[in-house]
Order: structure tokens, then sequence, then C-alpha cells
């Protein structure tokens, strides 16, 4: 995506990230509804540890996203993580 750039700072925020994948959907035209697939790269180096600390609101986004009329197919990847934070991740890949 053209423009994006990663800051780090020392912050670990999934709805954030969860957040932005929704509004991203929600621009979609009615062709691309229609007949392109959706796939979600979800990057991690951490649990998180910011903004909604709780997985409570992680897991309603999540689920919007896998079952809220996008189909979307989600892949995670995660680096350095400790076993926690890796079944953490497992629970937001289709």
């Amino acid at each position: 995506m053209t423009g994006w750039t990663v800051d780090p700072v020392g912050n670990t925020w999934y709805d954030a990230a969860f957040d932005q994948v929704i509004s991203l959907l929600n621009t979609r035209s009615q062709f691309q509804k229609e007949n392109r697939a959706v796939y979600v790269l979800f990057l991690t180096d951490g649990a998180p540890n910011s903004g909604h600390v709780s997985t409570d609101n992680s897991d309603a986004l999540m689920k919007a996203i896998n079952q809220g009329g996008y189909g979307a197919t989600i892949y995670g990847l995660g680096i350095e993580l400790t076993s926690d934070n890796l079944n953490t991740l497992r629970k937001y890949t289709s």
C-alpha cells in the first residue's frame, strides 16, 4: 500500500490494526466485494500491551473480519514470540 510507514514506538496494539483492516475492507467497491478474495496478513512482535490490552475487543474485531461478510482468510506472522504470544496469534488466524 502506498504511503504507509511503520514507526516502532514500543507498543503492540492489536485493536488498532484490526480496526484499520475493517476500515480498508469497507472502502472496497462492489466489484471488489463480489470478485476478489480477502487475505489479511497480521504481523506482530508481541502480545498486546497498548490500547485495549484485554483480548475481548480484539476477539470481537477479528470475529467481524472473519464472519462479518468479508470472508477473509487471515494469516499470522509472529517475530520473536513467547509461546503464550504465539497462542494468542493463533487465535486470530484462519
